[in-house]
C-alpha cells in the first residue's frame, strides 16, 4: 500500500465534513469551493468521479495513482518517498561541495564526510579492485581449524554489524529501564524471514531456487570455483533453513513475555556451550558480563548444537557468504548487480538500480547520520 494514499486516506477522514459537501441527487461528491485551504492534503489528488460511499480509498487517492506510478527503481511509493526524494536532492548538494573542499579539515565531519563520498563515487577504481577488498576477511576464515574458531569469527563479525548466526545489541532491560542490558536475537538468515525458508508453495520454492543461484554467482565472483561454489550454495541454504526452523514466527514474536528471556552467563554456557560466552561479550566490548537477555533460548541452544553437528567446512562457506553478502553493495558493478538483481529484484520487485549517488549518499546517510546531519 502506498504511503501517500494512507495518508490521504486519513486526512481526508478527519475532514471530511468540513472539506465536501456530496450532492446527494445524483451521488457525485463535489469539492466545496469554500472549504479550508490549509487542510493538509491536496484536494487534485481525489478523483471525485467516485462515489465515497462506495470506494472511499479510490475516492480519496484516485488520482494520485493515477499520476505517480511506482518508479522502476522502487517497489514502493508514496508521499514520504517523494520527501525522501527531495531532502536527498538538497544533501547531495551538501557532500559535493564536501567531496571538492580542498580546505576541509583533517579530521572533520565535513572532511569524513566528503571522502565517503568521493571513494562511493569512484567506481572506475571499485571495478579495477574487483574483489580485492574482499580477501584478507576470505582468507581468515579459510584459516579456521575449529568451532571456537568459528565462533570467534562470528563475534568478531558481529562487532563490524554483521550479524551471523544471531543479532545482539545493548537495550535498556525491559523489566528495569535503569540498567542496559546485552539483548540476543534468534538470526543467522540472509532471506528476510523465516516463511522464505519453510513454505512449500511455488512461488517460496522458486526463490529458493533462485537464491542458491544467487549465492552461487556472488562466491564465483569472490574468487570460488564454480563447481564448488554451486555445493556451497546448496550447504548454505540447509544451514539457514536448520535456523529458520529454530526460529519463532512473527506472531510469536510479538508476546513481550515469551521474549523476555533473562539469564546469567552460566546459564547461557549451559544453554549454548558451543560458545565461549565470556569470551564472545568480550570482543563485542562488554565489560564483566553478568546477564543477558534472549528472545528466544531454544533457537541459541539448537545453533550451539549444529556449531558441533555441522562441518567446520559448511560453517566456513556460511561465513564466507555472509561476508560477501554484506559486502557486494559496496563493490564493483559486478557485485553491485547480482545483489541488486536478487534483493532489489527478486525479492522486491525493482526492475532498476538507483542512481550510484543516491545509494552512496544512503550508504552515509546510515553509517554518519550525525555528521552528515551536521
Amino acid at each position: 500500500m502506498m504511503l501517500k494514499n494512507i495518508n490521504n486516506l486519513t486526512l481526508v477522514s478527519g475532514i471530511l465534513l468540513a472539506s465536501l459537501t456530496v450532492v446527494s441527487c445524483n451521488n457525485k461528491p463535489k469539492v466545496d469551493d469554500s472549504a479550508p485551504k490549509n487542510t493538509g492534503i491536496n484536494l487534485a489528488d481525489l478523483d471525485t468521479t467516485v462515489d465515497p460511499g462506495t470506494d472511499f480509498y479510490e475516492f480519496a487517492n484516485g488520482n494520485w495513482l493515477k499520476n505517480n506510478p511506482v518508479p522502476a527503481s522502487e517497489s514502493r511509493w508514496g508521499s514520504f518517498n517523494e520527501l525522501r526524494e527531495a531532502n536527498a536532492a538538497i544533501i547531495k548538494t551538501v557532500l559535493d561541495e564536501s567531496a571538492a573542499d580542498a580546505n576541509a579539515k583533517a579530521g572533520s565531519n565535513r572532511k569524513k564526510i566528503g571522502d565517503f563520498f568521493a571513494s562511493g563515487m569512484d567506481s572506475l577504481k571499485l571495478n579495477a579492485d574487483g574483489n580485492k577488498p574482499l580477501m584478507a576477511e576470505l582468507k581468515s576464515i579459510d584459516a579456521i581449524a575449529d568451532v571456537k574458531g568459528i565462533t570467534a569469527k562470528i563475534a568478531e563479525m558481529q562487532a563490524h554489524f554483521n550479524f551471523a548466526l544471531f543479532a545482539i545489541f545493548a537495550e535498556q532491560d525491559m523489566k528495569n529501564s535503569a540498567r542496559v542490558l546485552p539483548y540476543i536475537y534468534q538470526g543467522g538468515l540472509s532471506l528476510p524471514d523465516r516463511d522464505y525458508y519453510l513454505k512449500t508453495d511455488d512461488a517460496s520454492a522458486k526463490i529458493r531456487a533462485q537464491y542458491t543461484e544467487h549465492i552461487s554467482k556472488m562466491l564465483v565472483l569472490a574468487g570460488e570455483e564454480e563447481k564448488n561454489a554451486q555445493s556451497t550454495a546448496a550447504k548454505i541454504l540447509e544451514l539457514e533453513t536448520a535456523l529458520a526452523k529454530a526460529s519463532m514466527s512473527r506472531v510469536e514474536m510479538r508476546n513481550p513475555e515469551k521474549t523476555y528471556n533473562l539469564r546469567t552467563i552460566e546459564e547461557m554456557q549451559k544453554l549454548a556451550p558451543s560458545i565461549d560466552w565470556n569470551a564472545h561479550l568480550t570482543t563485542l566490548g562488554v565489560k564483566n558480563p553478568s546477564e543477558l537477555v534472549t528472545n528466544n533460548p531454544a533457537f541459541l541452544n539448537t545453533a550451539s548444537t549444529m556449531l558441533q553437528q555441522m562441518p567446520v567446512a559448511d560453517w566456513k562457506g556460511y561465513l564466507k557468504w555472509r561476508t560477501v553478502r554484506a559486502a557486494a553493495p559496496y563493490l564493483s558493478d559486478d557485485f553491485k548487480n547480482e545483489d541488486f538483481k536478487f534483493n532489489d529484484g527478486v525479492l522486491s520487485g525493482a526492475t532498476e538500480m538507483k542512481e550510484r549517488w543516491k545509494l552512496v549518499q544512503e550508504t552515509i546517510d546510515e553509517m554518519m547520520g550525525e555528521a552528515l546531519g551536521e
